[in-house]
């Protein structure tokens, strides 16, 4: 198996800004054409967390011939954001994401790095220590903060872009939950993204976060459990077995390993 993760053009180790607007069909297509580059074409797993599921459910749709499995974790759900009818307007910004920028370019994130203070930057301390560094080594270019920014001004270009209904995926997908989460005041948000494949598995995480999720040890730990289960179904011969026929507890085919909530699904477009 091959683990390949994906830095954004202005964030990351991709320092150069990308094309405009960047909208999940634009970074779709950063996406394939840097996979193609290091020879990736075939049998990919993608991975998604939080807003990354627009971009993956994206390329998807751009090239489903291209993967076969999708592990989405805590993913925006495009049928539950209001930001999804602002088709007339760019998405409003918090003077935060500009404060960032002025921030980077004045050295100040540079100084909590040489301060010992990363630490002590939310969910960034939960981080191993070197990577806490490089974490904190990316805040320090402005660029991070305007490719956020750009890309959430897409927000309703690339919601509005997206396949709506059941079923879209023709691969089998694992979808996890954190109780506490994007969808912590209606988990049945998040339950209802399994409904996107016949061939579907919804994990809620019991007391995790957002972020904690994939920043903490304990979230990190069953993340890479459950994809390292789907990458095991996947490697077995005549093990993959996904079409319109619905099966487990859900309309839309999802199994429930663990759940605190309703046991029910509701079948609507997601």
């Amino acid at each position: 198996v091959r683990v390949c993760s994906f830095d954004n053009p202005g964030s990351g180790h991709s320092r150069k800004m990308g094309k405009l607007p960047r909208t999940s069909e634009q970074i779709a297509m950063d996406v394939e054409q840097a996979l193609r580059r290091i020879e990736v074409e075939k049998n990919i797993l993608l991975v998604a967390h939080s807003f990354g599921g627009f971009h993956m459910r994206k390329f998807y749709d751009l090239f489903p011939e291209k993967v076969n499995g999708i592990v989405m974790i805590d993913t925006t759900n495009p049928n539950r954001t209001a930001f999804c009818n602002e088709t007339d307007r760019e998405r409003e910004f918090s003077p935060l994401m500009y404060l960032g920028v002025v921030a980077a370019e004045t050295g100040l994130f540079r100084l909590v790095e040489l301060a010992g203070l990363t630490k002590y930057l939310g969910p960034i301390g939960n981080l191993p220590a070197e990577i806490q560094v490089e974490y904190v080594q990316h805040f320090s270019r402005p660029t991070f903060f305007l490719s956020v920014i750009q890309e959430k001004r897409a927000w309703y270009k690339s919601c509005n872009s997206l396949p709506q209904g059941v079923n879209v995926f023709n691969v089998p997908l694992t979808v996890i939950i954190p109780s506490l989460g994007s969808f912590r005041k209606d988990l049945t948000a998040g339950r209802e993204q399994a409904l996107l494949s016949a061939d579907s598995k919804y994990v809620e995480v019991e007391g995790a976060t957002h972020t904690g999720i994939v920043f903490t040890p304990e979230g990190a730990q069953i993340v890479s459990s459950e994809i390292i289960k789907l990458v095991k179904r996947l490697r077995k011969p005549g093990s993959v077995k996904v079409g319109n026929k619905n099966s487990g507890q859900c309309k839309g085919g999802a199994s429930v390993e663990k759940s605190s909530k309703s046991e029910t699904c509701e079948e609507q477009a997601v």
